[in-house]
């Protein structure tokens, strides 16, 4: 349980490291650096891109989400000294569920997003993602049978930098790097169900470097059909780093604020909060720009569940929120008073961050 840290401050004279030590040893403020590292993984819209989408850290990969199709890339494309640069980019694109059951292109689906998972509605199928540390898990859901014959999911493939082939044995393919010729990704982990829950018989062919074609044996099988592959990495482990999940200092920094909180309804009171810095932090679009939260301190001495404030870095490893501390008191409220509302957050450089709106006003 935390203390009553603007007491702490005011009657004990604690330093801010001692305050912070206070703070970091709670169990929610461990679920707190877990929530942020899991946040990483959600699948938002990135107005930059134009298009939904999502990194993930453990199999280095990017994920951008259209209305019928997903593209993998890397997502740090650093490979070390005298390496070449991972710049391959793989599409899985749903074509057909039929000889004559064509999915049309030019559909607008209809998306539902929670968290790290997407599902985009189309009038016949539903193609739903979840973006995890084990890879991005993929689903199809057929709402009908074909016109004609059993069902058979087309996927169109599009290739830059890289090149496809079977995996010997198994229902999935692997796709190398065209540069350094490693595998880069796979596409596998085939399973399809009834909406009665029986497992159906599935297969996974491919059809060409452009094609891959999933069988089902739907005789009998009750509408709608579930069809479940997966893609991830053969090893979780980021090229040239040599360990698993590198880089992912969620957490990394901490600072404690004295927040005066004038809008709970009673006294203005300050209430001790933290600061988190995660300077290796991706938003969705720009590989470790960094990511600062602050958690709000509470009547009850615990911190808020989420984030009350955050901030993120602008540039490609700009390692935004690499430090971080509180220039001044903070004031939470109408009576926004000058020089109460400014956060010091280091970059590779110095600069404040407006409370307010999060805007850059100073270097």
């Amino acid at each position: 349980m935390l203390l009553g840290l603007s007491l702490l401050t005011q009657s004990y004279g604690l330093t801010p490291d001692q305050k912070v030590a206070s703070l970091v040893t709670t169990n929610q403020v461990l679920q707190i650096f877990k929530d942020i590292a899991h946040s990483e993984y959600d699948i938002k819209w990135q107005d930059r891109k134009g298009a939904y989408q999502a990194p993930n850290r453990a199999n280095n990969m990017r994920f951008t989400f259209t209305d019928n199709d997903f593209t993998a890339e890397a997502r740090d494309v650093r490979r070390g000294a005298g390496k070449t640069d991972a710049t391959w980019k793989i599409s899985f694109g749903l074509k057909a569920f039929g000889g004559q059951d064509n999915i049309d292109l030019l559909e607008k689906a209809q998306v539902g997003l929670l968290k790290h998972k997407g599902a985009f509605s189309l009038k016949d199928v539903v193609c739903d993602y979840s973006n995890e540390a084990e890879g991005l898990h993929q689903t199809f859901l057929i709402k009908r049978p074909p016109v004609i014959g059993n069902l058979i999911l087309e996927l169109g493939v599009t290739l830059a930098g890289a090149r496809m082939e079977a995996i010997p044995g198994t229902n999935g393919v692997k796709c190398f790097s065209a540069d350094y010729d490693e595998v880069i990704a796979r596409y596998q982990g085939l399973v399809a169900f009834d909406a009665n829950g029986r497992q159906l018989p599935a297969r996974m062919e491919m059809v060409s470097q452009a094609q891959i074609a999933i069988f089902v044996d739907d005789s009998n099988a009750a509408y709608p059909i579930l069809v479940d592959p997966w893609m991830d990495m053969p090893m979780t482990v980021v090229p040239g780093s040599g360990s698993v999940q590198a880089s992912s200092y969620f957490g990394n920094t901490v600072g404690y604020i004295d927040i005066l909180r004038t809008d709970l309804g009673g006294p203005a009171q300050f209430y001790g909060s933290l600061i988190v810095g995660a300077p290796y932090f991706d938003d969705g679009y720009m590989t470790d720009n960094g990511k600062v939260f602050v958690f709000f301190g509470q009547p009850d001495s615990t911190l808020s569940t989420t984030a009350n404030w955050t901030a993120s870095g602008t540039h490609m490893y700009g390692r935004f929120g690499d430090s971080v501390a509180s220039a001044h008191p903070f004031q939470n409220g109408l009576d926004n008073f000058p020089g109460l509302n400014k956060l010091a957050i280091r970059a590779g450089h110095i600069c404040f961050k407006d409370w307010r709106s999060a805007s850059l006003i100073g270097l």
